[in-house]
């Protein structure tokens, strides 16, 4: 298999560096790559392959798609990479550390956008349903107030086209 991307402190350093620096165009490339190379890892493979910078990655991760949000720009790669972190098995504690950032109700807002492209919103959806699986706990925390998680998918439901979205929607 490919060698970890961060092997050190100084490698993760540098990995950082490169995504705090790079324009919009680079960091979807960052983005891209990563959600290829990791799309099935565990917790402990993400941690592995981050030289244990996971975290600093999906902080970042998250910052940058709460500002595309705000700009009502693409964001479908920032969601599949968060979806990376949040359904990784083993992981929980990233699913903890999204929850924490106010992860849910930025996902919530994507889902209730109709000026996201419904793509995107699809992606969101798709964080939802791994967040829900998580347990129980994490499925009262989608439905209970003040995050009425139900009522966004359910306004989403009645927007959308796609035998996709709908099915994806009847599954969370």
């Amino acid at each position: 298999s490919m060698s970890p991307v961060v092997r050190s402190m100084g490698d993760l350093r540098d990995f950082l560096s490169q995504w705090d620096k790079a324009s919009k165009t680079s960091r979807e490339k960052i983005l891209y790559d990563f959600v290829k190379r990791s799309r099935n890892m565990t917790g402990p493979e993400l941690e592995r392959e981050y030289g244990n910078g996971a975290s600093l990655l999906l902080t970042r991760i998250c910052a940058y798609l709460r500002t595309r949000t705000l700009a009502g720009t693409s964001i479908g790669m920032s969601m599949q990479a968060i979806s990376v972190f949040v359904s990784a098995s083993s992981g929980h504690r990233f699913l903890v550390e999204f929850l924490d950032s106010g992860g849910l109700q930025m996902v919530l807002q994507v889902i209730r956008n109709t000026n996201i492209e419904e793509a995107d919103r699809m992606k969101a959806l798709q964080v939802l349903f791994s967040i829900s699986n998580a347990g129980y706990t994490y499925k009262e925390l989608i439905c209970e107030p003040p995050t009425s998680g139900i009522s966004s998918v359910c306004e989403f439901l009645n927007e959308v086209q796609s035998e996709t979205a709908h099915e994806l929607t009847r599954s969370v």
